[in-house]
This record gives C-alpha cells, structure tokens and sequence, in this order.
C-alpha cells in the first residue's frame, strides 16, 4: 500500500513539474486572453481585391470599383448603360459626335454618327453626294443657278457679329452694302431725324414732325412722326439718285421697313396710305395718281390678302413728274407692327418685261412680265416714299402717329434674309442683314442684325436665305 501511494506522489510530482515547463517554454498565454469570435480583426490589405490589374483608389490606384474585375481604367465602355466601366467619371454617351443624335446601329437615327453635321433634320445642301439630313439620299439640284448655302462661320447670333457664309450661285455684288440702312439708334430722343451712318439724307422729313422716338420694332429709337388732316405728311423721303447734283437713274429698286400706325380714336379706315412708293420726281415730293389705277399691279400685290394681278400695265402720271405704283389701299391693322418691303424692276417701253414683288409679314409674291414704261424707263426710280401723303379723307380731327423702323433701301434684289420658318413664300417675322466687305459667288459676309426677334425664337432656331440678283432665293439655313 504505501509503495503505490509513493508511485503516485511521484506521478504527480512529475506531471506538475512537466506542465510548468511546457507553459514557460511555449509562453502559453492565460485562459482570458484567447478570443475565438475573429470577426472583429481586420485581414490582410489588398489594394487589388478583384486581381483586375489595378489597385483601388482607397488605396492609392484609379480603379473605382475593386470588388468587379470587369470595371477599371481602359476597360471597354458600354454605351448608355450607366456604369462607368472605364473609371471616366461618367457613362459614355450614345451620341458620339455630341450632334443630339443617337447611331442608327445603337437604336437612333443619326446615319453618320461621327460627324456632328450630319443627323435628321440638318441643312441639306443639293449636289454634294452627301446625305446631311439622313432621308436616305442626296438632294437633287432642281436649278443649279438658285443660290444654295453650305455652311456659316458661326451659329451665335449676336446683334453686330460678322458673319461669313459660304456656298454656290450667289452672284456678285459691288457696291456690297446696301445705299441706305437706317435702325435709328443713332439719334437722341425727341430729335430731329438726321442721315444715318450708313445712307443717304433724308428728305422732306418735316422737322419737329418726324423726330426719334421710343415705340419701336427693336432697339430703342426709331422715327416717329403724325399727321393731321390736308395739313402735315408723316413718314419718310429718301432721294436714292437725285438729278442736281445728276446722278445715274435707278432702273431697279428694292425698300423695306417696319411700319405702325395708330389713330387718335382707334380708327384707320380708309385714309389714303401709301406705304411705300418709288417715285421719278426731282424734289422727293410726294406725287399720288388718280383713280383709273385701280388695278395698278403692285397696289394689289400690296392688299391685305393679296389680290395680285398679272400682266397689267402701271404707266407713269403727270408727264415728266412723277408717278407712284405701291400704294395699297387697304388699311393696316391698327397699333401693330408689320413687315412691309417692295421691289421693282423697270422693264422696256411697251414691253411687258418689267418685275415687281412684295413681302407682307414674310407672305412673298412676285409677278414678272410687267409693263412699266413711258417717262420711267427713261427717268427711272429716283425717290422712295414711305407712309406718305397719309389720312386724305380721315375724320374732323382725326390724328394719325407714324413709327418706322429698319429703313433698308437698295438698287439691287441681292439680299440676305433671316427669318422664322424655313418656306421662303411664308417665312414669317423677318430681319435684313446688313452685307459688307464680300459678296461673290460663294463668300458672303454679313453684320448680324436681330431685328425683332426674341431670344427663345432665337433659340428655337431662325433660318438664313441668301435671294441674288434675279430674286431666287436659297432654301433657308438652320441657324441654331
């Protein structure tokens, strides 16, 4: 008995000391220390946790997304899938040359998605072999010497910028700028009207009746002048090629204006307007005709609707004096703005050969094979009256107010236009540019003038017409 007891103190002896040992030499830590929930120890860093090649940006790469080894710098972009598989900062846009047009093989309809001038709905320039407008095909050439534009140096339309346009059949024009332009901004208010910056004297402009003043089309000032009965004529004069000093006859005429009437009781009615008329008198007087030209051609080009009238010959009044073609009768809408422009050629004597045409608000008619004869074609076009000779037969009383704005004045039909819709016979609201330095048959240069428009019909996008010397007109030109 006492020799097992002494086998096991002996055991136990050793199994404590052996213990001791093994905790000293293997350090083994207290039972308090061991923690087995691991969540709370963070892993080893890997900058590139989707092995795609590129470290994260947490961690100093430019891979913006590192749990998708598909997403990082130079991978393939997708198209309007919004992801952002190259790390750009952005999707990539379907719309690849930024023209507003989706690729037809991408479910849009732009037929040449790397050319921003090429998509539905773009400027179609005849003759090109090139498709711009993506209908399919080509456009035909219908008349090869209608003026066609192809491009302009700018789509920012500011009032004043210059603007070069470039294409085929414009023609040649010298002198390039028009002999009269006249927006009245130049003169202080209340003032007498004075020779514009670029134009000829006005005449017969009474003074202290036809003053600048402040209800205008556009800008700030414009002409202003009013009538009474049998007494004082409104309006403007302007000599075009007076006779002393002698200057050469003008065989072809083209004027423009913006034109408000208003009365003092609200009524116009039949008060004896002619708003515009090309005159072969000396002096700038106002010369009228008498009641057998009733069916004078431009008369009726001028009605309200029109009511043109083909092959009818406007002779000349009073001999040698003077003679009128463009008075219409027919009144004007009361206390509103229109558009009123004329243009006219002489033709031979007793030959129908003449042209003349006219745009009411941007409703354009035109009729050739007019006679226009006798002392005119010898005298020629010498003097252009607008609102003259006004309320002949008005009431006791009556008042008439005439404001005119953007005179532009020109012996030559070449012209630019900008204007609401892109029908060049019902172009609506319209403004004249102003040309200078160039006019050849491809090269234009131009001075923007906004005239009227706002700027969300700026906006919304105007178009450019190019008209030559023989009255074509170009197919309007989005500018937008």
């Amino acid at each position: 008995m006492k020799k097992a007891a002494f086998i096991l103190t002996v055991v136990f002896i050793f199994l404590f000391v052996s213990s001791d040992s093994f905790a000293k030499t293997n350090k083994i830590l207290p039972k308090r220390l061991f923690n087995n929930n691991l969540s709370n120890v963070a892993p080893p860093i890997n900058p590139d946790a989707d092995q795609d090649g590129y470290n994260y940006i947490k961690y100093g790469g430019n891979d913006c997304n590192d749990v998708d080894a598909t997403i990082h710098p130079n991978a393939i972009e997708v198209c309007g899938n919004n992801i952002d598989e190259d790390c750009s900062g952005a999707d990539l846009s379907c719309d690849y040359d930024s023209d507003g047009f989706i690729a037809i093989e991408l479910g849009g309809d732009d037929c040449d998605d790397e050319n921003p001038d090429i998509y539905p709905g773009a400027n179609e320039i005849c003759g090109n072999n090139i498709d711009e407008d993506c209908s399919g095909a080509d456009l035909v050439c219908t008349d090869t010497d209608v003026p066609s534009i192809y491009s302009i140096s700018s789509n920012s339309l500011v009032n004043g910028e210059s603007i070069t346009i470039t294409g085929m059949n414009f023609g040649v024009k010298s002198p390039v700028e028009p002999i009269h332009w006249d927006n009245f901004e130049h003169g202080t208010l209340g003032g007498n009207i004075q020779t514009p910056p670029q134009g000829i004297p006005y005449a017969l402009a009474t003074p202290g009746v036809t003053t600048y003043g402040s209800d205008c089309y556009e800008g700030n000032r414009c002409s202003y002048s009013y009538s009474m009965p049998n007494s004082l004529k409104p309006g403007l004069s302007i000599m075009v090629s007076p006779r002393n000093p002698a200057t050469e006859p003008k065989t072809k005429l083209f004027a423009s204006a913006k034109i408000k009437l208003r009365s003092s009781d609200g009524e116009l009615g039949y008060i004896g307007s002619k708003y515009f008329r090309f005159n072969t008198n000396d002096d700038g007087s106002f010369v009228h005709g008498g009641p057998n030209y009733d069916y004078d051609l431009a008369r009726a080009l001028l009605t309200n609707p029109p009511t043109p009238q083909y092959n009818v010959s406007g002779k000349p009044l009073h001999g040698s004096y003077g003679m009128w073609y463009f008075g219409g009768f027919d009144p004007l809408p009361h206390n509103e703005w229109v558009d009123l422009s004329i243009w006219s050629r002489i033709g031979d004597v007793d030959t129908p050969n003449g042209y003349v045409g006219r745009s009411y608000n941007g409703e354009v008619l035109n009729a050739n094979g007019v006679t226009i004869d006798g002392t005119c074609a010898d005298d020629g076009y010498r003097n252009v009256a607008i609102v003259t000779y006004i309320d002949r037969n008005a009431a006791p009383g009556r008042i008439v107010e005439v404001s005119i704005d953007d005179v532009y004045i020109d012996d030559k039909f070449s012209r630019i236009v900008l204007a609401q819709y892109p029908d060049w016979d019902n172009h609506g609201k319209d403004a004249l540019q102003i040309p200078h330095t160039t006019w050849s048959d491809d090269t234009i240069e131009f001075t923007v003038n906004l005239g009227g428009f706002t700027q969300e019909e700026i906006n919304n996008g105007l178009y450019l017409f190019v008209v030559d010397e023989n009255d074509n007109a170009s197919e309007g030109f989005l500018v937008q």
